[in-house]
């Protein structure tokens, strides 16, 4: 999901990475994956970690549920 998260950012596209681990990169320590979120975030990725989508909602513009602090998302 990141390679494909960066290519479609470098397309033009608004992109929200949703995480349900704390961590993108889970397999990294969690000092290499924060240098990773970082670098996704310099391409213009937006990531939220520590969520879980449970829904979709077809709008104008979209509209994503997720589980967490912010619970849903407008895309």
């Amino acid at each position: 999901g990141v390679e494909i998260a960066v290519n479609l950012v470098h397309h033009g596209l608004s992109v929200t990475l949703v995480e349900a681990a704390p961590q993108v990169l889970g397999f990294l320590d969690p000092e290499m994956a924060s240098h990773g979120r970082a670098a996704l975030e310099r391409h213009g990725v937006t990531v939220l970690t520590s969520r879980r989508v449970v829904g979709f909602e077809r709008l104008e513009r979209g509209h994503v549920e997720t589980e967490g602090p912010q619970p849903a998302l407008e895309v």
